[in-house]
C-alpha cells in the first residue's frame, strides 16, 4: 500500500464523524460534501451517512 497522505485518522465506532480528529479536520478544511466507500453497507456506511447527512453535508455513497 502506498500512502498518499500524512491524514489518516482511526475511528471505533460505526460512524465516523465519532473520530475527533477526522471531525475537526473536516471543520478546519470547510469539508461539506463526501464520497462513501466501504465493506459494511449495512453497519459503518450506513451509520456515516445517515450521521452526515443528518449535520448538512452532502453525502454519496458509491
Amino acid at each position: 500500500m502506498k500512502i498518499a497522505s500524512e491524514n489518516i485518522f482511526v475511528k471505533s465506532k460505526g460512524n465516523a464523524l465519532t473520530s475527533d480528529g477526522f471531525a475537526d479536520y473536516v471543520d478546519a478544511n470547510n469539508i461539506k460534501e463526501f464520497y462513501i466507500a466501504g465493506a459494511d453497507a449495512i453497519a459503518c456506511v450506513k451509520s456515516t451517512c445517515y450521521n452526515m447527512a443528518k449535520n448538512g453535508y452532502t453525502v454519496h455513497v458509491l
